[in-house]
């Protein structure tokens, strides 16, 4: 099951892909053979005295749309919201063009500047946000690749395209070629919105990289670790498990990351982060490595003995398809079946409140495992966020579903740790697991 709602997503992304590709590519047509089917079409315009002022007009409104997207750069609040916009305008421009068939032939050609000109600058405000949000549904490994396949399928299909242009133009007439024209952009718009919510949530890297929460992870950085967590990795320490290399996932400003090299002084530790500024101060040791990535994009030959994700991180990880991913990776870089895997999550039955809420309100229990429904927004600092949250029932059936084996649980006591532990964490579950 897990799988193929893996391969289902890698198709959505590839169909953004193909189809953001197919319509950069279609999009030259009105104003290259499209524009000299055009005057082929007129009889009182010709494209000898026309043509190059038009080439001007189409360039300059390139150009703006080119400066445009330079100055609206990182101000766009929501940037999916406003490329659906330009896909949804590219779209009705090119219909609306058709309206004028039946008018008299300076009215045709006027229609047709125009579109074509408004057509050419929402062009130059595609491309940037179409690449950008394109370059979110692969792996850096994997981006060259993508873009190479695209860049050849966009080749190959925009010249079968072309030809066929040509041979309607030549048996029906330009009209009918640009009807073409418009429906094949509507095919391709179609494939955008078919697979226009397939994408990695970013925002928790902003959220990471702000001053205020950067902060706070600093402050705490040298306080070591929670009584909770050393509690859970005395229990490691006490099965006399071999501890040789480390995973520490989420490492923030390295909290957790020297403490565990005081604890297993003769272990490598991996410590990685999706946070720039809390990192940026971290210095490598001899044991100690730090690195700049998403787990989900983490890829290594490494096998871990201990993989650590401390702060509910797992919470963070929004979309069904990462969840499943993340557990994949996590089984490939354990070891083996006595490395162990301890992370934590939101206790959502930590007080009466919690409880009603989530089980009368959201009614927790009859909502799948990876309901979309249990993710929710908060402020945390005035700044919104979102996590994921589960149930026991949740864990012990996706420990079932990736074959992982549960070696302890239990809740944080909040009366045992520390203040500063209480005021920058709510209550939490803690989980030690193996594969199997």
């Amino acid at each position: 099951m897990n799988m193929l709602l893996l391969k289902k997503n890698k198709l959505k992304s590839w169909i953004f892909i193909l189809s953001g590709s197919f319509l950069i590519g279609i999009f030259l047509y009105p104003k290259t053979s499209g524009l000299s089917q055009l005057f082929s079409s007129l009889e009182s315009y010709s494209i000898d005295t026309w043509g190059f002022y038009l080439s001007i007009i189409f360039t300059s409104f390139s150009l703006l749309g080119v400066i445009l997207s330079f100055v609206l750069n990182n101000k766009i609040k929501h940037q999916k919201s406003f490329f659906m916009i330009l896909v949804v305008l590219i779209l009705l421009l090119n219909f609306v063009w058709l309206f004028f068939k039946n008018t008299n032939e300076k009215s045709y050609f006027i229609s047709y500047v125009v579109t074509t000109t408004i057509q050419q600058f929402l062009f130059s405000l595609f491309i940037p946000i179409f690449y950008s949000l394109s370059y979110e549904l692969f792996d850096k490994n994997n981006f060259h690749k993508q873009n190479g396949i695209s860049i050849v399928f966009r080749t190959v299909i925009t010249s079968i395209i072309t030809l066929l242009f040509t041979q309607i133009t030549i048996k029906f007439g330009h009209f009918y070629t640009y009807l073409f024209y418009a429906i094949v952009i509507l095919i391709a718009c179609l494939g955008i919105f078919y697979s226009m919510f397939n994408f990695k949530d970013a925002k928790f890297k902003k959220y990471y990289n702000t001053s205020v929460i950067a902060t706070e992870y600093i402050e705490t950085a040298k306080k070591g670790l929670w009584k909770s967590e050393k509690k859970v990795i005395d229990y490691l320490i006490k099965e006399n498990l071999e501890i040789k290399n480390i995973l520490d996932i989420g490492c923030g400003a390295g909290r957790t990351t020297f403490a565990l090299a005081k604890l297993f002084p003769n272990a490598k530790i991996k410590a990685i982060d999706i946070s720039e500024e809390l990192l940026k101060n971290l210095q490598n040791t001899d044991n100690i490595t730090f690195e700049l990535i998403n787990i989900l994009e983490y890829n290594t030959q490494e096998k871990f003995d201990f993989i650590l994700f401390s702060f509910n991180g797992l919470t963070n990880i929004l979309p069904q398809k990462d969840v499943i991913k993340f557990f994949i990776k996590i089984k490939e870089l354990l070891r083996d079946e006595k490395s162990r895997f301890v992370f934590t999550i939101h206790d959502i039955f930590s007080s009466q409140e919690y409880k009603d809420f989530w089980i009368n309100k959201m009614k927790i229990y009859s909502l799948p495992t990876l309901s979309s429904k249990k993710i929710l927004s908060h402020k945390h600092h005035g700044i919104k966020t979102k996590n994921r949250f589960y149930t026991h029932e949740d864990m012990l059936k996706i420990f079932d579903e990736f074959a992982f084996k549960l070696h302890h649980y239990f809740k944080r006591d909040n009366d045992l740790e520390e203040d500063w532990v209480n005021k920058i964490s709510m209550p939490c579950v803690f989980y030690d697991i193996s594969k199997i």
